[in-house]
């Protein structure tokens, strides 16, 4: 009578978790086109963080960049593959001085989607929703649109 007790559990719990699973969704039914944004932006953001380590200023526009993305179609990087449009560089924002519990809006995504949209701070590239981005910190001077 245990064992068929300690099998019913099981099957319970099992059950359990495939409900879960179902209401939580699915990690691989990731958006293909969020996963390269995020990449792009990833790729973007480690350039323009190398540069700025190594020659102590921050790079001034994207051919700055091109020796720290040797293997990478520059023009076609800074172009997100969600909104079709040119990603928001604000080049020559230092990303040193921005690491803190708000870091400092470095780069992102001029629309987005479904009231998302990919940003790169200087403590890495995140996904902000309408209104968090409206109250991140940019670099003085920046509006964002």
């Amino acid at each position: 009578m245990v064992r068929s007790g300690s099998r019913w559990k099981r099957w319970m719990g099992g059950g359990l978790i495939l409900l879960l699973a179902f209401l939580t969704g699915c990690p691989s039914a990731v958006d293909p086109s969020r996963r390269d944004v995020k990449d792009n932006l990833t790729k973007i953001a480690n350039a323009y963080l190398k540069h700025s380590i190594e020659l102590k200023r921050p790079p001034k526009k994207a051919d700055d960049l091109k020796p720290y993305l040797k293997d990478e179609n520059i023009d076609a990087l800074l172009i997100s593959p969600q909104d079709g449009q040119p990603y928001v560089i604000i080049w020559g924002t230092d990303p040193r001085a921005g690491m803190d519990v708000n870091p400092l809006v470095i780069g992102y995504e001029k629309t987005g989607k479904g009231g998302q949209r990919a940003v790169f701070t200087a403590m890495g590239v995140k996904e902000m929703t309408e209104s968090e981005f409206q109250k991140a910190k940019f670099p003085q001077g920046h509006n964002p649109s």
